[in-house]
């Protein structure tokens, strides 16, 4: 008998075997079939990822507007200033003009 042929019937021998069918059957449900499968727990974990860096930039954002807040409030030159430099808002008797570069 060859090696190949001992091969086959150990193959054969082991797909015939209960339990192996069993974990068989149930790693192809568990990997493709359900709805909760493992391609879609793999996007899924991608998603919360990226979800928790916005969470992260969006959180450094409230604490640097949090901070502008703190510096503005109650400080009339600071919001006047402000108020120009960022909206362009101008007194009744001024002209604004704005220069863009290209």
């Amino acid at each position: 008998m060859s090696a190949s042929g001992n091969n086959k019937k150990w193959l054969i021998k082991l797909l015939k075997n209960k339990y192996v069918i069993t974990i068989l059957i149930f790693a192809v449900l568990a990997i493709f079939v359900t709805d909760n499968n493992l391609i879609v727990l793999g996007r899924l974990s991608r998603q919360v990822n990226e979800l928790h860096k916005v969470e992260t930039d969006l959180i450094e954002a409230t604490i640097r507007d949090s901070i502008q807040y703190n510096q503005l409030y109650g400080n009339m030159e600071a919001l006047e200033h402000f108020g120009r430099e960022v909206y362009f808002l101008k007194r009744a008797d001024e002209d604004v003009y704005v220069f863009q570069e290209n």
